[in-house]
């Protein structure tokens, strides 16, 4: 299917989205409602053009609509291309390729976002970006399945790990992965998915940037996901976030967990946000020098406990935030970026920090820094 364009014509066949119901309210308005996503908009609209919104159920064209309410030609294409900029309605010839997607409940969560006529070019986005995972293990496991499962197609798998017993209380791993390679469990579970993903492999560690240069090639539609523990996951994500930046490659920190927290972001777009230095710079300044102490006393054999859903909330909103940064659109864009979270299991809040940008940076201060897209 190609694009269409994005105002209606005459002879489009137009109708209120499966999503999308109204209302009418005093002095001529219109409250849509987006079920969706519990968003609501209200317009001031006549009462010709509320009969002709009656008429959008998929079987007239919008010729039909003005010759039974004597409506002009402009005035109805005027109305219905504003419907469908704000995703209210769409036009049956631009969407009948959802219906035969097994992806339909993905896009049409995205058309509430999306119009119909850049639909499709958001969704080959997704599925031309190659995500590259740095760590498939705790969190890595359910990040690459949550990309996956919003159509996610390419993907590079970096972990050297062997998948042992005591990984399935928090890992999308089962008892049939035990033994196996930790990318060769996910990429099963991927193609299982999705049969025609590809997925690359890379079963080493990440030490230094070198590794990463060795192992990633950068291209132009990437996105990295660091969730590497190795040796830590502030070295491991400073080493992900010194390879985006120098490469200007989008990159989300998913974080770990600790003290029962679930730590979640930040997202990097290299010269408009705040890298994953910044945010330790900043964390530098702003904790309290005794909470800074204690984050780092010293233990021998430490051993962090964790429950699949602490890591599956930080896998969630990674793998949203690299759906995100690959569809590159402003009506859509991250919502981590210059942020990072802490989900508390033990009262069930979340904690939000803003990150600014450090001027002083080491690893991005030299870049000419834009507005981020939001």
């Amino acid at each position: 299917m190609t694009s269409i364009a994005k105002f209606a014509g005459i002879d489009d066949v137009v109708r209120l989205r499966p999503s999308v119901s109204w209302v009418e309210r005093p002095e001529d308005q219109i409250e849509f409602f987006f079920g969706n996503t519990r968003r609501q908009k209200t317009l001031r609209v006549e009462a010709t053009l509320k009969s002709a919104l009656r008429l959008m159920n998929g079987c007239n064209s919008l010729a039909s609509i003005a010759s039974q309410l004597s409506i002009s030609h402009q005035r109805l294409l005027d109305w219905t291309s504003h419907l469908v900029e704000c995703s209210a309605v769409e036009r049956v010839a631009g969407v009948e390729w959802i219906e035969h997607s097994k992806w339909r409940r993905s896009l049409q969560m995205l058309a509430d976002f999306i119009p119909d006529y850049d639909l499709l070019t958001v969704w080959n986005s997704i599925e031309r970006t190659e995500f590259v995972i740095l760590g498939c293990g705790a969190v890595g496991s359910w990040v690459a399945d949550g990309i996956a499962r919003m159509g996610g197609k390419r993907f590079v798998l970096v972990d050297p790990d062997t998948v042992v017993l005591s990984n399935l209380n928090r890992s999308l791993f089962d008892a049939s992965d035990i033994g196996h390679k930790k990318t060769v469990a996910v990429a099963r579970r991927l193609h299982n998915i999705c049969q025609d993903v590809n997925v690359v492999e890379h079963q080493e560690h990440i030490l230094k940037l070198e590794d990463l240069v060795r192992l990633i090639t950068p291209k132009i539609s990437q996105v990295v996901v660091s969730c590497m523990d190795f040796p830590n996951v502030d070295m491991a994500a400073n080493c992900a976030n010194e390879f985006c930046v120098k490469n200007l490659i989008p990159l989300v920190v998913a974080g770990g967990y600790n003290l029962h927290l679930s730590l979640i972001g930040l997202s990097v777009i290299p010269g408009k946000t705040a890298c994953f230095d910044c945010s330790l710079a900043y964390l530098r300044k702003a904790l309290d020098p005794e909470r800074l102490q204690v984050k780092k006393l010293p233990r021998q054999n430490r051993n962090i406990g964790n429950i699949a859903p602490l890591a599956a909330i930080t896998g969630s909103i990674a793998s949203m935030e690299a759906i995100r940064l690959a569809i590159r659109d402003e009506r859509l864009p991250p919502v981590m970026t210059g942020k990072r979270g802490e989900f508390n299991f033990l009262d069930e809040s979340f904690d939000w920090m803003e990150i600014p940008k450090q001027a002083d940076c080491k690893t991005c201060s030299h870049l000419d820094f834009a507005p981020a897209e939001t």
